[in-house]
């Protein structure tokens, strides 16, 4: 399990959902393509009340504000578990995404604090607001929005889900902290940006479509159910052979932050009542810290890569004692390993979410 001396560097979550704001006039298509994508901050030239400026994109896109209340990236500074470690390590690097639209120097606004990634932290930059596709309709009462194409691909999840651990001043990481989108760009749907999965069609209350923007992954069993297949491969007198496979997903299970792990626990139970010691297989990255220069290394990786084919896949051999013996199994998700959990006061029982369970 990796140290716990930078639990605040995790930076759990970032994104962002499209944005109504004040008097912005007409811009054209390509304006958008030389100011900076969704990122860290400082975002720079954000309209002076930023809380008011997010509240007003309610007033168009009601569906889309209430999925995003309810979303991670709302909840990024007021996580509890991100605010606990921002406690024990009070650092500007975890305020950067946490709270992008304040001066990562201080404690953000609590009312800034309170949107997280907003509105504002993907869609408004200096020439005004910008989105997947934009508007080209200068009729519209508060804006018309700038078209930038970067913003339907991994292009706008990059800055906040694909970076190195940081270090001392003049070091160099060599180390991802979070290292998604290259993960997806190995993976065997490189052609299928971040928002297919995470941003899919859904119906708006007037008949039109919008791209969902609750970003929904913890908590959904279903969603993460899709990531891995578990089967039997061989049965023997002496034992079985199970294969895990990569499911539906594009990037490395588990991903993001560095302490998201899953168990896979296989026991027989020949009778009623027996139930043998499980054998447990962990998904996980381990790290060595490198104290000189205060940098993480990665000391492995037993995580699902989905690169296709049979390269994806982890053969298991569970010894049995008779060979009728039926194979159980039980994949969970950890949000963090147990001792984080406590060392954070917080239950590791529910830190943990079953995503697939069954019988072989």
């Amino acid at each position: 399990m990796p140290g716990h001396r930078a639990l605040s560097h995790s930076c759990l979550f970032a994104g962002g959902l499209l944005i109504i704001t004040l008097g912005v006039g007409s811009r054209h298509a390509d304006a958008a393509r030389d100011v900076a994508l969704p990122g860290p901050a400082p975002r720079g030239n954000l309209p002076q009340d930023t809380v008011r400026a997010n509240r007003r994109c309610a007033l168009c896109h009601r569906s889309i504000v209430e999925e995003w209340k309810r979303s991670l990236h709302r909840h990024s500074y007021d996580d509890p578990y991100f605010a606990r470690a921002l406690r024990i390590e009070p650092v500007n690097f975890c305020r950067k995404c946490h709270a992008a639209d304040a001066d990562p120097n201080r404690d953000p606004d609590p009312a800034i604090a309170a949107d997280g990634v907003s509105c504002l932290t993907c869609h408004w930059t200096k020439v005004g607001v910008v989105g997947a596709h934009g508007t080209g309709n200068q009729q519209i009462v508060d804006h018309d929005a700038s078209g930038d194409a970067r913003l339907g691909d991994d292009r706008a999840c990059g800055n906040c889900h694909q970076f190195d651990f940081p270090t001392k001043a003049g070091a160099v990481s060599v180390t991802p902290m979070q290292d998604t989108v290259r993960e997806h760009e190995a993976s065997a749907y490189p052609g299928i940006p971040c928002q297919g999965c995470h941003m899919p069609l859904v119906n708006d209350s007037d008949g039109t479509k919008h791209h969902r923007h609750d970003f929904a992954v913890q908590g959904d069993r279903g969603f993460l159910a899709h990531a891995v297949r578990i089967e039997l491969v061989q049965r023997t007198p002496n034992g079985v052979t199970v294969a895990l496979f990569s499911g539906r997903i594009g990037h490395a299970f588990p991903t993001g932050d560095l302490f998201r792990s899953a168990e896979l626990e296989l026991w027989t139970s020949a009778s009623p009542g027996r139930k043998a010691k499980p054998l447990i297989v962990r998904l996980e990255r381990g790290y060595t810290q490198d104290r000189v220069n205060q940098a993480r290394h990665v000391a492995g990786d037993t995580r699902l890569v989905p690169k296709g084919g049979n390269r994806d896949s982890r053969l298991i051999k569970v010894p049995l004692q008779t060979s009728t013996e039926p194979i159980h199994y039980r994949l969970t998700w950890l949000r963090m390993p147990d001792g984080l959990a406590k060392l954070l006061s917080f239950d590791p029982l529910k830190q943990r979410q079953v995503i697939l369970e069954g019988t072989l």
